[in-house]
Order: structure tokens, then C-alpha cells, then sequence
């Protein structure tokens, strides 16, 4: 933890080889980007106590739209300058703590062969990349879907006239949904990754920014991402 607190960000040039900038991949990403207006209004508002009909979840890395605010433009949407500045701190940090063999020993978990593929990683920073921003964004998207579900289960009361959305107030949803971020990252496994539609298009448009993105190179390391993170 203190090496944490104390961590002042920082560039490594191994790193920046194998991340794109936004400005770099405008062309790659423009189908996926949708200026809507009233996310603007919604930015800079306060919490609200509890979510309701009439607002927008919105997390820094997130913005959720609730169906039930409109049925149209409904989803998750990265606030993706946000996403990729702080992926950019992050993944300095991650290199920074695997140069320290103290931390990097307890990241592994006091684990020889975890302690092993770090540090395997930490000399491979094209694969270090792919291998951290996949979890990453596994860890931002399954916040995201923790929303959704809140609604649908919401919305399931609503039909049976027993309660409505949102459930609980808007802190607690928020505590829980980082709960289950961290929950689902701790199972997450590539190979189940690799097979799933949704991991398909989270990647088609991400991965632009990502050169050369091949799935042989990720590595599982939740168990030092969710410590990371």
C-alpha cells in the first residue's frame, strides 16, 4: 500500500512503444463513438441520493444508460479519454511495482511460479500490454453489467409490483457493482474470454490501440491485476 501511495506517475518508454494514442487511431474508432448530448449534462452533475427513471449512472470510466431512461440509447459507454488516460497511469504502476522484487513478490502471491510469469512479463512489454489491458477492461465492462443487472432485476419487481428502480441507493449500487468487478476479474480466465461474442466486439474496438494485439500473447495475472487495481 505504500508503495502505491507513494508511486509518482511516470513514463517508461518500453510501455509507450505498445500503446497507441487516441489522436493515432481516430479513423479505427470512429464507428464506435457517439457524441450524445446529454451526457454532457449529466457529467457534471452531482450523484443523485438514488437512481431513478431520470438519471444516468455515471462512473469515471463509465456511463451507464438505463432503459428505463431510454430505450433507444440504452447501454454501457467507456468515457473513453478518461478510460485510456488512466489505463496509461496503470499500466506504468504495474511495471514500476514488477521492477521492485518485493512487491512483485507479494503481487504473486508468495508464489515461485507466479513470481516467475511477472517476471516473464515484465521483460516482454508487448505481451505485458495485451495481457493487462484485456483485464483491465474485463474489470470496467463487468462494472458496467453489474448496473444493467441491477436494472433488469429492478425492472422484474416493477412487473410483480414490488418495487421499482432503482433498488438501493445510488452508493450502495456502486459499492456492490466495484464488488463484482473485482469478483468476476478474480475468475477470469482467457480462454473463456476468447470464445465470447461480447469479448469479441469489447476488443474490435479497443484493439486498434493495442498494436499488433494477438491473443497468444495474453497471460492471466488477475491474481496481481485485482491487487493493482
Amino acid at each position: 500500500m505504500d508503495f502505491a501511495r507513494d508511486w509518482r506517475p511516470q513514463e517508461h518508454l518500453e510501455l509507450s512503444k505498445n500503446i497507441r494514442t487516441l489522436e493515432s487511431v481516430e479513423g479505427a474508432l470512429s464507428p464506435h463513438i457517439k457524441d450524445l448530448e446529454y451526457f454532457n449534462e449529466w457529467i457534471r452533475r452531482q450523484r443523485p441520493k438514488r437512481y431513478s427513471k431520470k438519471s444516468l449512472v455515471v462512473d469515471e470510466h463509465l456511463i451507464y444508460v438505463p432503459y428505463h431512461y431510454d430505450a433507444n440509447g440504452c447501454g454501457i459507454y467507456f468515457r473513453i479519454g478518461n478510460l485510456w488516460r488512466d489505463f496509461h497511469i496503470f499500466i506504468n504502476l504495474a511495471y514500476s511495482a514488477f521492477e521492485n522484487s518485493r512487491i512483485l513478490w507479494v503481487l504473486a502471491d508468495e508464489s515461485d511460479t507466479q513470481a516467475l510469469k511477472l517476471r516473464r512479463l515484465y521483460k516482454n512489454p508487448k505481451s505485458l500490454v495485451c495481457s493487462l489491458f484485456i483485464e483491465y477492461i474485463v474489470f470496467h465492462y463487468a462494472h458496467g453489467i453489474a448496473h444493467h443487472v441491477f436494472e433488469d432485476v429492478a425492472f422484474l419487481l416493477e412487473t410483480m409490483k414490488k418495487g421499482k428502480y432503482s433498488l438501493v441507493k445510488s452508493d450502495e449500487e456502486e459499492e456492490y457493482c466495484r464488488y463484482v468487478a473485482f469478483s468476476t476479474l478474480e475468475k477470469y480466465m482467457p480462454g473463456v474470454l476468447a470464445r465470447s461474442k461480447k469479448a469479441e466486439r469489447l476488443i474490435s474496438i479497443f484493439y486498434p490501440m493495442i498494436p499488433k494485439f494477438e491473443w497468444r500473447r495474453v497471460e492471466s495475472i488477475n491474481f496481481a491485476t485485482t491487487k493493482l487495481l
